[in-house]
């Protein structure tokens, strides 16, 4: 079972679609007795699950399933590890995050069936020197508008203190730190 200890905070873009994390973000997971670290670092531009238009009555790019998108997002990006190492991990962080398995599945499936033009257009585009992580947060909206992604409280880690976990926040982002 894996863990992500801090909240997410993003901040929305004016295209409608994407957004920017306006702090870093990680998940934590064990793989072969060590625990491994995700980190997205703060700039970097998501979607979130990119779920085809016709699917999104069904399964829209924000579910219980969110944070687990965003650390996917990253990984396909970033490619440090294999496409299907960061398969695995979207399947991780799902059911950390309790995800429904019917849902959690069909999800999984989905990128393993799909996301190779995604994995493929990402190399792409990087070599092309386009970037998705951004220095400053969009312009087009100040962090007061920022949401606070509510942090699962199903959310603990079975190897550490969970009393040392992050508290849960909801609302609005307080002013940019300077």
């Amino acid at each position: 079972m894996g863990y992500f200890p801090l909240q997410l905070v993003v901040c929305p873009c004016v295209d409608g679609t994407s957004w920017v994390l306006a702090d870093s973000f990680e998940f934590q997971y064990r793989r072969s007795g060590q625990i491994e670290r995700i980190v997205v670092p703060r700039g970097f531009e998501t979607d979130f699950a990119s779920v085809p238009l016709p699917f999104r009555g069904v399964l829209p790019p924000w579910g219980k399933y969110g944070y687990a998108s965003v650390i996917h997002d990253w990984m396909y990006w970033d490619q440090s590890l294999s496409r299907a190492a960061a398969d695995r991990v979207l399947l991780e962080g799902m059911r950390t995050l309790n995800v429904w398995p019917p849902v959690r599945w069909t999800i999984y499936c989905g990128v393993r069936l799909f996301g190779r033009d995604a994995w493929a257009r990402n190399s792409e585009d990087k070599s092309r020197g386009l970037n998705r992580q951004r220095s400053e947060l969009p312009n087009d909206q100040p962090a007061t508008t920022s949401f606070i992604a509510p942090r699962p409280s199903s959310v603990r880690p079975h190897w550490r203190n969970p009393s040392a976990a992050a508290p849960i926040l909801i609302g609005r982002r307080r002013q940019q730190r300077n």
